[in-house]
Parts: C-alpha cells; sequence; structure tokens
C-alpha cells in the first residue's frame, strides 16, 4: 500500500500448458499474463483506478481439423487497460444516506487486435478446403456511467 490512500496492483503469470510427453499447446491457454495498476481510494469521498492487462500468445486449436494432434491458428498476445473514477457522497441530502457517481472506459486505448478463434465457416473453397477460420476482436473503446443510492 502506498501512501495517502494510493495502492499499487501487480501479478504475472508464465505457463507451460502443453499435453503431457508433446509439444502441443493447451488450446487457449496464453504463455504468459499480467496485470499492474494503480488505485486510490480515500474512503470517504473520491476513487480511481488504472488497471493494465496484458494476455500473451497462444493458439486456438490444440487439434488439428484432420483429427491429429497439433496446433492451429496463433493468436497474438495483447495489453489493454481500464480507467474507472468515481466520487461517493455521504448523506447529500435529507433522507438519503449515500449516493455514489462513477464512470469506467474500458480499453482506453481502442485497441481492437484479433483476440480469439471462432471457429470455420461453414463454405470451403480450394485455399481453405476446411473452411476459413473466423476469429473474434477485441470490443473497442467504451464507457459506462453508475449511479447509485442508499435510502
Amino acid at each position: 500500500v502506498l501512501d495517502h490512500g494510493f495502492s499499487l496492483y501487480g501479478n504475472a503469470t508464465y505457463n507451460s500448458a502443453k499435453y503431457k510427453g508433446s509439444d502441443i499447446w493447451l488450446a487457449e491457454v496464453p504463455e504468459s499474463t499480467a496485470a499492474l495498476g494503480l488505485l486510490y481510494d480515500d474512503k470517504k469521498g473520491p476513487y480511481a483506478s488504472i488497471i493494465g492487462k496484458y494476455i500473451g500468445a497462444r493458439y486456438g486449436l490444440d487439434q488439428r481439423l484432420d483429427g491429429t494432434a497439433g496446433n492451429q491458428y496463433g493468436l497474438d498476445g495483447y495489453w489493454t487497460a481500464d480507467l474507472a473514477f468515481g466520487w461517493r457522497f455521504q448523506h447529500p441530502v435529507a433522507g438519503l444516506r449515500n449516493f455514489t457517481a462513477s464512470v469506467k472506459v474500458s480499453n482506453i486505448f481502442d485497441n481492437t487486435i484479433i483476440n480469439d478463434y471462432a471457429g470455420q465457416q461453414a463454405a470451403t473453397s480450394a485455399a481453405f478446403p476446411d473452411g476459413a477460420p473466423l476469429y473474434w476482436t477485441m470490443p473497442g473503446r467504451s464507457a459506462f456511467l453508475n449511479l447509485s443510492a442508499s435510502f
């Protein structure tokens, strides 16, 4: 815990999630993850946070479409960051015990990288005899307003 209501948050992992006796990674398991954030809370009024998260490289499938074991559809690692801030009001008006207003902005840098494998198209072609791969992307920046009251 830092001074005056500030806290530093962080964690990291390094994974080796492979099938026993092979070099085949389990699908959707990132090689590494990390998070780092700064939080502020004075318990009586303002609070805020900024948290960055990293998801490392991974594979979309751990079995080839022909049924043999093997990694397919590599996915790059990516960073994302969220920002939140708000204010707690205690006894702002008669009959109201507490009122809180907050805003959260997700994906503040508007990173829309491909972040997951979504399957195959049903249609086939010479280039994609099993159907072209489909992918999910990160949703763009979004903002949320939250208001709450206690009577």
